[in-house]
């Protein structure tokens, strides 16, 4: 896009905020999305979002390819055999040839791949999907911010008869992403993997926004996701096109968790088990600088305090999801409570 047009773009953007802003902005909103399919309407900011079967879902838009050769279309170049691995591109992938890891001991078998430096931005969404499936042992999926870690994400044994894609996703907290494909730990015993990517999701598409009347307030929304992926509500926001402060509470199918974002930078304040099922409620609470959150009518966590001023006077609330197949039932907005 030429240079002119890109200030054009951002000028039309601002003035936009700017209208938002003297606006009074919503008291209340009740919205269960049930009506035709196509954009989520008027009071919405959201470019990126749709109703559909009378739900809401955002669509991630995915930035470039951030793996080597996860096709395994000939060879394995790119991943590093690790612990007893011995690795080759066979026959019988999900799309052409995969990945086959064999343990040469007896212990597990690893395929390495680091993702260093900056294409890796700290704070920034990632979606990372697989394919597995048994050969005569099991797999493992590991993701993390080190060589042996497993803190982004770790699989558990994977027995996968007739092949399975997953996705993950994860806000990175390290310049480096590592991958870690495993077998089980069988002497002898082998697994295949294809399929493999890694790519940065555009934040903007993540997220519809609408503007609060009040600076207290209470915003719950009704996810259905898929497991190892995220959904939930923004509250205090500052820019809804590229927010540098704000709270997110969220789901990912074992975890409820209260986030916040100043300045750009990410903190997490709770990270505690919610047991998930399909369309409960996930409600935030802000009153002030104190926020709270609650799943299926529980707190989860502690009432937190957050002593910054554009986080306090923050209005623009709204919906997060990190995959386009998690679903949002109705969304609330309603007065502190």
């Amino acid at each position: 896009m030429p240079g002119a047009l890109i200030a054009n773009r951002r000028v039309l953007l601002a003035n936009n905020v700017a209208w938002w802003l003297r606006a009074p902005g919503l008291a209340s909103l009740t919205d269960t999305f049930v009506r035709d399919n196509g954009g989520l309407g008027a009071n919405w900011i959201a470019p990126n979002w749709a109703i559909a079967t009378n739900a809401a879902a955002g669509t991630p838009v995915a930035g470039s390819e951030l793996i080597s050769n996860g096709g395994f279309a000939s060879d394995t170049t790119g991943w590093t055999a690790a612990g007893s691995g011995v690795l080759a591109s066979v026959a019988g992938g999900l799309v052409g040839n995969a990945l086959q890891i064999t343990n040469g001991a007896a212990s597990n078998g690893i395929a390495a791949q680091d993702v260093p430096g900056t294409p890796t931005a700290v704070g920034q969404w990632y979606s990372f999907s697989s394919w597995h499936k048994n050969g005569t042992g099991t797999g493992l999926l590991r993701l993390a911010t080190t060589p042996t870690g497993n803190n982004y994400y770790s699989s558990g044994a994977l027995s996968d008869a007739a092949g399975v894609s997953r996705t993950q996703t994860l806000r990175a907290t390290a310049t480096t992403f590592y991958s870690r494909l495993l077998c089980d730990a069988v002497l002898g015993n082998t697994t295949l993997w294809d399929s493999v990517s890694l790519m940065r999701l555009a934040p903007v598409s993540l997220s519809a926004f609408t503007l609060a009347q009040r600076t207290s307030y209470n915003v719950s929304v009704e996810p259905t996701l898929t497991a190892g992926t995220h959904a939930g509500c923004w509250l205090a926001v500052d820019n809804p096109y590229a927010p540098r402060y704000g709270v997110l509470a969220y789901h990912e199918g074992t975890n409820a968790h209260l986030d916040r974002l100043i300045d750009g930078q990410w903190a997490p304040l709770i990270n505690a088990a919610g047991a998930y099922a399909a369309g409960r409620v996930l409600l935030a609470k802000k009153s002030g600088a104190s926020f709270s959150l609650w799943y299926n009518g529980a707190q989860i966590g502690t009432t937190q305090t957050i002593s910054n001023p554009v986080i306090s006077a923050g209005r623009w609330v709204g919906m997060f999801s990190t995959y386009a197949s998690n679903t949002m039932g109705t969304f609330t907005l309603a007065a502190y409570s």
